[in-house]
């Protein structure tokens, strides 16, 4: 007779497995940062900050992603920032759960968007923080990952500190060098369009403001409407209310 093998001694991840998460679940480099933009919204930011550095010089390009959300605590970061696949998102839909300062309805829920990172470059670091509590630093080397031969085997290195990035305030910087893809002027565009949407062109407490800047301006997004010209530049304005009978003034 032969042995029966259970399940546990047959599924053991591949260190690569990462890498296909963001290059095939991510189709373009430009959807992999906007996926992170809505990890800010998610993260109940007021707003969001995008600094492309030397975007026109493959060797010295790096992106850094600043949001003033909730951050995240040590044990967010081990049990649903770094699990694949985290559910986190999609049960608070399920729950019907908002955030606690917006009142917002999660957008992500496939629990990939944080390894969008490695579909933008091959070094990563960021530094997080939940208030009343140590910040946290993450420092990931994809290639180094990548070079395991099995996912449990791979090193990243997480470091609990004293806040030095976001002394008194909540929040989370991630910062991407190693750009594994040189950004156009088109897909810079075509980016500005997407994140410009998730903002409201009125003057609401809730809104959520993302601004994308570049050290130096290669001058990209020189044309471009910002939604609150959109007030200004509107053809038509129509005043109505909304009551509970859902008529219409």
């Amino acid at each position: 007779s032969f042995p029966t093998r259970r399940s546990s001694d047959l599924f053991r991840p591949r260190a690569r497995i990462l890498q296909l998460m963001g290059d095939e679940l991510i189709r373009h480099h430009r959807l992999a940062l906007f996926e992170l933009v809505k990890n800010a919204y998610d993260a109940d930011a007021p707003k969001v900050r995008l600094t492309f550095y030397e975007i026109e010089d493959p060797e010295r390009a790096r992106i850094v992603i600043e949001d003033t959300g909730e951050g995240m605590d040590l044990k967010t970061v081990l049990n649903i920032w770094l699990e694949p696949g985290s559910n986190h998102r999609a049960e608070q839909r399920v729950r019907g759960e908002r955030t606690a300062q917006f009142g917002r309805w999660p957008v992500g829920e496939k629990g990939i968007g944080r390894f969008a990172s490695h579909k933008l470059g091959n070094n990563i670091s960021m530094v997080t923080r939940r208030a009343g509590c140590p910040e946290i630093g993450v420092d990931i080397d994809w290639e180094k990952v990548a070079a395991n031969r099995y996912l449990d085997d791979a090193i990243v290195e997480v470091t609990e500190r004293n806040p030095t990035t976001f002394k008194t305030n909540s929040g989370t910087r991630i910062e991407i060098t190693r750009l594994r893809q040189r950004w156009t002027r088109g897909d810079v565009r075509r980016l500005y369009r997407a994140v410009a949407a998730m903002t409201s062109p009125f003057a609401t407490g809730d809104a959520f403001v993302p601004e994308v800047n570049f050290l130096p301006d290669p001058g990209w997004t020189e044309g471009m409407i910002s939604p609150s010209e959109l007030n200004r530049l509107a053809m038509f304005e129509f005043d109505f209310e909304l009551s509970d009978r859902k008529s219409v003034v």
